[in-house]
């Protein structure tokens, strides 16, 4: 037994996850003695750096199982591969950014646990990203029908809604704060009102964003409200549906895909690596970086011409393909035939 005077070292924590009985585990995370002088290491956390606003980013999985973990030990910044905290007692994510996260999320096994309205609306907009609630509808099954609402539908899906029926216009009738599977469903029938509710937490408001809420620190604003960063740009997100800023110059590499663009507005004069706008719904590149000292990766998206593409300009190679309607000129095919493997067009 553990007596009231018991120092838990770091040490001991292994064993301590070991041996002590589910009384014992209480007692310690009741007088919080586990979370006082913690390192990464006391998690199997190897692989780390720690942000000056004392974040930390982990270049590793996360695996937090079966701690009896009532909160993160630590507030995270970028996580590069899954984060894992199965079977524990969270009550929140709090301490957890879920852009931050390559990975998926995994926090089943966790019957107290709750999302923030802006988590639920997260998890709609990144369907299957995070792996939670084991009651939940898997999938649900809609098409070849002719119904023209969601009325009388699953509150909670997990994964995808299937609507492969011409009738269906509307989503009224599905709780769109904790909806999951259905963001290509979303842009495309969303009534205006229900679109207003989806952005209601969307980060793109230029008169109230920051940088800082892209994970931008490295930055300078011009007079002209251009902004220079000097640093890599990941505005990977799945719901921009428009830049955040106007941007100038960048000195690392800047992406902008996964999202729902339907233009290069605000996109940058000039990236010093590579660019990347692939998975979005552009259908030409008016809005282009007019410099590209690395790769350009524009797959995937509803390309008929690379209008505003500058093709001299590109010093690394181009990456065009999945944009089968894409049909290039005669100046572009000679280019393409004066400079042989510099513009992929197919493959994967």
């Amino acid at each position: 037994m553990i007596e009231d005077n018991f120092i838990v070292e770091n040490k001991l924590i292994e064993d301590i996850q070991k041996y002590a009985t589910d009384e014992e585990k209480k007692y310690l995370l009741e007088y919080n003695k586990m979370f006082k002088k913690l390192k990464p290491e006391d998690f199997g956390i190897t692989k780390y750096k720690f942000n000056p606003d004392g974040t930390l980013n982990v270049f590793d999985d996360v695996i937090l199982n079966n701690r009896n973990l009532t909160k993160l030990p630590f507030k995270f910044g970028k996580i590069d591969g899954d984060f894992i905290c199965q079977k524990n007692d969270l009550k929140s994510l709090s301490g957890l950014n879920l852009d931050g996260v390559s990975g998926e999320i995994y926090v089943n096994g966790n019957p107290n646990l709750k999302l923030t309205e802006k988590e639920q609306l997260w998890a709609t907009l990144n369907p299957g990203k995070i792996i939670d609630f084991e009651d939940r509808v898997y999938k649900f099954r809609v098409g070849s029908n002719k119904l023209t609402s969601l009325k009388g539908a699953p509150k909670k899906i997990r994964g995808d809604l299937n609507d492969n029926s011409d009738y269906f216009k509307s989503l009224d009738g599905m709780d769109k704060d904790i909806l999951n599977g259905l963001k290509e469903d979303i842009q495309k029938y969303a009534t205006k009102k229900e679109l207003e509710f989806l952005l209601e937490y969307n980060s793109v408001d230029v008169d109230k964003v920051k940088p800082e809420d892209f994970n931008i620190t490295k930055y300078k604003f011009r007079p002209d409200g251009t902004l220079d960063v000097f640093e890599n740009v990941d505005l990977w997100s799945g719901y921009l549906i428009k830049l955040p800023f106007n941007f100038g110059k960048i000195f690392g590499n800047f992406d902008c895909s996964g999202n729902k663009l339907k233009d290069l507005k605000g996109c940058p004069e000039e990236v010093n690596g590579s660019f990347s706008c692939s998975d979005n719904n552009l259908i030409n590149l008016k809005g282009c970086p007019k410099i590209i000292k690395g790769d350009f990766w524009c797959r995937n998206n509803d390309l008929i011409s690379l209008e505003g593409l500058n093709l001299d300009n590109i010093y690394g190679k181009i990456f065009l393909m999945g944009n089968p309607d894409l049909i290039l000129t005669k100046n572009e095919k000679l280019w393409l035939k004066l400079n042989p493997g510099k513009l992929i067009l197919k493959g994967e």
